[in-house]
């Protein structure tokens, strides 16, 4: 009786978790959506009119949505869920943009299509939010910050139509280099050491820090789009965007990720073949996801197995970035293309944000070519770990 009022109560929980889940919006009918009144009436007619010239004139389609709250859901999950949802752009081109505006929460939020990523990549879209979009709402003029903000991203895109000037740079008039107080310098020097005893003793909390200042923090601003795609070769993987959040931490990673069903995954997909599947969740990364991929493709012993045929799907949640790596044994049999169909098999769920679906779909796809190259073999031993790994 007490296992199933428990059981009960847990289903109860979960149906009142979803039911407070902020539900997507529908499509808009137009360029420019504000059911906030956050706008005024003049400024939201013109930024439509604007958007709407702006897609007749290039065929790249850029929305402004403005609402009140995403509720208890995280803003980047929800604004990645939408932007997928509501298929902004034109079909094979991925040309779309949204900027999100959550009055309530005080939020910004920017999802960039893949067609437009290498004209508005996060540095530019970050820069747009934070010097832009946010001073002006502060000053109390949200028209003229949608305003700015839309000329900016407008300009980025094509400059020759825009009618406004290109994002903000990084750059700027030259300023005389200002000398540091000799407090100042100890307090530095205090910091630098602070820093490497931290480093010393827990790599993963001084990482974690100074990501975080690097990053900024949240604020009212927001970061860029959050779409991820990788491929992968011998072991290679092309990596898309970071978003600019920091780091997860493994708590929350293994409360977004299935351990179990990953790893039931893993063991179905290796019951018919010699080939080893590894999965690797990190907190976060520096650099590029490719060489981070790789070093723990080395770090886990991929390419120790008896026929170099392992592949490890290498996944950071929090920047929605993965890659998929392939030792050289498979690649030698499948090509590229087979890394080009499993990313496009695990693609969508991963922008959904259904990490342990894409996970579970990848790690089917890959036992089935696995065992079509690599049969299981009457000694079958299990040559590597099937838990999924946290990092470091």
């Amino acid at each position: 009786m007490k296992r199933l009022l428990a059981g009960l109560l847990l289903l109860a929980a979960s149906l009142a978790a979803l039911a407070a889940e902020a539900p997507l919006p529908a499509p808009p009918a137009r360029w420019a959506t504000d059911e906030a009144g956050f706008l005024s009436a003049g400024g939201l007619a013109r930024l439509d009119a604007r958007l709407e010239g702006f897609e007749r004139a290039t065929g790249s389609q850029v929305l402004v949505w403005i609402g009140e709250t995403t509720g208890p859901t995280p803003v980047e999950d929800w604004a990645v869920r939408t932007f997928a949802a509501w298929k902004v752009g034109r079909k094979g081109l991925d040309d779309g943009l949204v900027v999100f505006v959550l009055a309530k929460d005080r939020k910004i939020r920017i999802e960039v299509g893949y067609g437009l990523e290498e004209k508005v990549p996060d540095a530019v879209a970050s820069r747009v939010i934070r010097e832009v979009i946010a001073p002006r709402i502060q000053a109390g003029d949200p028209d003229g910050a949608l305003d700015a903000g839309v000329g900016a991203l407008l300009g980025t895109i094509r400059p020759d139509l825009a009618g406004e000037g290109a994002a903000p740079s990084s750059g700027g008039p030259e300023r005389p280099a200002r000398r540091l107080t000799p407090l100042q310098l100890v307090f530095a020097g205090l910091l630098v050491v602070g820093f490497l005893v931290l480093l010393v003793t827990n790599p993963g909390l001084a990482f974690y820090l100074l990501v975080s200042i690097l990053s900024g923090g949240r604020g009212e601003g927001g970061a860029a789009a959050a779409d991820t795609r990788a491929a992968a070769g011998v072991p290679a993987a092309a990596a898309r965007r970071e978003d600019g959040e920091v780091p997860m931490l493994r708590r929350q990673l293994r409360q977004r990720i299935d351990e179990e069903a990953v790893k039931a995954a893993i063991v179905e997909a290796e019951r018919g073949t010699t080939g080893e599947i590894r999965v690797s969740v990190s907190t976060f990364f520096w650099g590029d996801v490719r060489k981070t991929a790789e070093r723990s493709f080395e770090r886990l012993g991929m390419t120790a197995t008896a026929r170099r045929n392992g592949v490890l799907f290498f996944l950071v949640p929090s920047r929605r970035k993965f890659a998929v790596l392939g030792d050289a044994g498979i690649h030698d049999k499948v090509g590229q293309g087979f890394w080009d169909a499993i990313t496009a098999a695990v693609e969508g769920r991963f922008r959904k944000g259904d990490f342990t679906g894409g996970l579970v779909l990848g790690i089917a796809e890959a036992g089935r070519v696995l065992a079509l190259h690599f049969p299981r073999e009457d000694a079958n031993p299990n040559e590597l770990s099937d838990d999924v790994d946290f990092g470091e």
